[in-house]
């Protein structure tokens, strides 16, 4: 950002990060395709919202992380960090479960975890087919891929 190569972050601004093959991504002690398939978080000064996904061909990725293709899985996993860092944006400033936390719940996680692996095939505005992980609606109470209305 400091260089001009990447838009300066706004309150709108998600930098989705997808690592190469062969990098490993460890997170306060948990590696990546054991312990978590991808994860979002925040930065201060300047206020930034990001997701971290590994390659979904290394190993680990491609058996834990999805049932579906390379391509599914990306697509899934991404949707469920989409949502969650739309619903919680400021996780990565949260202390004690309490704001900025926005959405979520302290028995089952954010609103992505509570549907975690649940998954439908939606077309896109491309006519493309795509994988999403159901998120969880307060209101439809159940795990969902769209809203209702």
């Amino acid at each position: 950002m400091a260089a001009g190569n990447l838009p300066q972050p706004s309150a709108s601004t998600l930098y989705a990060i997808y690592f190469p093959a062969g990098v490993t991504i460890t997170q306060g002690g948990s590696t990546s395709g054991v312990q978590f398939c991808a994860y979002h978080g925040t930065t201060s000064g300047p206020e930034m919202f990001y997701s971290v996904l590994p390659d979904f061909s290394s190993p680990g990725m491609s058996s834990g992380c999805g049932s579906g293709s390379e391509f599914q899985n990306v697509t899934s996993v991404s949707s469920h960090e989409l949502v969650e860092a739309t619903t919680d944006a400021e996780v990565g400033l949260e202390t004690n479960n309490a704001p900025p936390l926005a959405w979520y719940d302290p028995t089952n996680g954010e609103i992505g975890d509570i549907c975690n692996g649940q998954q439908r095939q939606i077309t896109g505005g491309d006519g493309n087919v795509y994988t999403v992980q159901l998120e969880w609606s307060n209101v439809q109470n159940a795990c969902v891929a769209s809203s209702t209305g």
